[in-house]
């Protein structure tokens, strides 16, 4: 039985994604799950049932919320999320990163991947893409 994955490279080049920071060659980096997740209950505080396996997709409503976090609060949430090591990180509808989103990610080795498509639009296309039923 063969185990799941796509590399970055192809990933990205399918979806139209910009690169923002990856840590190695994309042909390297290999996502394995086909579940998705929008980190807002991490964000939040709440870790319990994070999955680290997950792409993570941010749009409005976590960069919206995140904003509104004091400094101490915002980097503390950050790092709890980079350092978690998710296969990537996808900040949607070309939404401004800010730059404490690419030191993290270099710091801890996540790639942060940009799309000018809405959350909805990019997620329901990747998750067609990765057979998830």
């Amino acid at each position: 039985m063969s185990t799941f994955y796509v590399t970055l490279d192809k990933f990205v080049k399918r979806h139209h994604l910009e690169v923002i920071y990856v840590p190695a060659e994309m042909t390297e980096i290999k996502i394995t799950s086909k579940e998705v997740n929008r980190p807002g209950l991490m964000f939040a505080g709440y870790e319990k049932h994070f999955d680290p396996e997950r792409l993570e997709f941010l749009g409005l409503g976590e960069m919206d919320y995140l904003k509104e976090l004091d400094k101490e609060t915002l980097e503390k949430r950050l790092h709890t999320f980079f350092g978690l090591k998710p296969p990537a990180v996808i900040v949607t509808r070309g939404i401004e990163i800010p730059d404490i989103f690419s030191k993290l990610a270099a710091q801890y080795g996540v790639p942060l991947l940009k799309s000018n498509e809405t959350t909805s639009e990019i997620m329901s296309t990747i998750i067609s893409y990765l057979g998830v039923e």
